[in-house]
C-alpha cells in the first residue's frame, strides 16, 4: 500500500486500533491476487498454445518442403532419363551419317 510519508503514521495507528477497517483492503488484495493468478494462467496457456501451433506449422512446412523436394528430384530424374535417350538417338544418327559417308 502506497501512502504519502505524512499520512503513514496516522494510517498505521488507525489500522492498529481499528483492525476492522483492514478487512475490506484484505478482500481487495485477495481479489487482486486471484485476478493476477488467473491472468498469469491464461497467458501461460496462450503461450503454450501459440508454441504448439508454431511447432505444428513448422512441421507442416517441413513436410511441404520435403514433398516439393521429392517432386523436383523426380522431375530431375525424368529429365536425366530423357537426356540419356536423346544422347543415344544422337549417337545413332551420327553413327549412321558416318557409316553412309564411308
Amino acid at each position: 500500500m502506497v501512502v504519502s510519508p505524512l499520512l503513514h503514521p496516522v494510517v498505521l495507528s488507525t489500522a492498529w486500533t481499528q483492525l476492522e477497517i483492514l478487512i475490506p483492503f484484505g478482500g481487495l488484495v485477495v481479489a487482486f491476487g486471484g485476478l493476477l493468478l488467473a491472468t498469469c494462467q491464461f497467458l501461460k496457456s496462450e503461450i503454450n498454445h501459440s508454441e504448439t501451433r508454431q511447432r505444428e506449422e513448422m512441421k507442416a512446412g517441413e513436410v511441404r518442403q520435403r514433398e516439393a523436394l521429392l517432386e523436383v528430384k523426380g522431375e530431375l530424374h525424368t529429365a536425366k532419363e530423357e537426356l540419356k535417350g536423346l544422347r543415344d538417338k544422337l549417337d545413332r544418327v551420327v553413327e549412321s551419317l558416318l557409316a553412309s559417308r564411308a
